[in-house]
């Protein structure tokens, strides 16, 4: 079974801000409370290119237009769209639980919106 396993076009100071979908949506645990599509800052750019059984998928790029401003070139943002951003659920041996992100969350303090979100994922991994 395959992990866990992500894709960054980081580097050259790449960074930027891009639009994400609630692929959750209400029902999920950590992005429940969130509307349908929202921002987030990336630095660096970064995408899960594979997500075990084990998890869900609560956040992901639209397939396409995702990028808002910044600094990542288009030929860098190929394989990007419609990847997940955001998952949880178990490790592959099913033994602890997990929340991941391809953002960082707490960015600078500046995704504030982004907060809750790890809250609500930190309250859910240590039931």
């Amino acid at each position: 079974m395959a992990g866990l396993t992500a894709e960054s076009r980081g580097g050259s100071g790449r960074s930027g801000i891009v639009d994400w979908n609630n692929s959750g949506g209400a029902g999920s645990v950590v992005t429940g409370a969130y509307r349908g599509a929202d921002t987030a800052i990336m630095d660096p750019p970064t995408w899960f290119s594979s997500v075990p059984g084990t998890m869900t998928v609560d956040g992901s790029l639209p397939l396409t237009g995702f990028f808002l401003s910044g600094l990542w070139n288009r030929t860098e943002q190929t394989g990007a769209g419609g990847s997940a951003v955001i998952a949880h659920g178990t490790n592959t041996a099913a033994t602890a639980r997990i929340t991941a992100f391809a953002m960082n969350p707490l960015y600078r303090a500046d995704p504030e919106r982004e907060w809750p979100m790890l809250a609500a994922s930190a309250y859910w991994v240590d039931k």
